[in-house]
C-alpha cells in the first residue's frame, strides 16, 4: 500500500507505508494492520474530531433556536387571537 507523504503533497513522491505484520492463526494469510505512526496524521485526526464535535454542537444550537422561534411564533398567534376579544371590555 502506498502513502503520499505529508511533506511532499505537491510533489508526487510516494513512499511505502510503515506496515507491521499482525500475527494471525493461519500462516498463509497476512493481515496488514492500518496503523499510522506519523505524528502529523494523528494531529489531523484530532483536528477532524474537534471539527466534528463543533459541527455537532452548532447543529444542536440551531435546533434549539428553531424550537424557540417556533414556540414564540405560536405564542404570538395565541396572543393576537385573545387580544381581539377582550372579555374585560365587553
Amino acid at each position: 500500500e502506498w502513502l503520499i507523504s505529508r511533506t511532499s503533497r505537491s510533489k508526487p513522491h510516494r513512499r511505502l507505508k510503515h506496515t507491521r505484520r499482525r500475527k494471525t492463526m493461519t500462516t498463509t494469510s497476512y493481515r496488514w494492520d492500518r496503523t499510522r505512526t506519523m505524528r502529523g496524521d494523528t494531529r489531523d485526526k484530532e483536528r477532524r474530531k474537534r471539527g466534528r464535535k463543533e459541527k455537532e454542537e452548532k447543529r444542536i444550537r440551531q435546533k434549539k433556536k428553531r424550537r424557540k422561534r417556533r414556540i414564540r411564533r405560536e405564542n404570538q398567534k395565541i396572543r393576537r387571537r385573545t387580544r381581539r376579544i377582550n372579555p374585560v371590555c365587553l
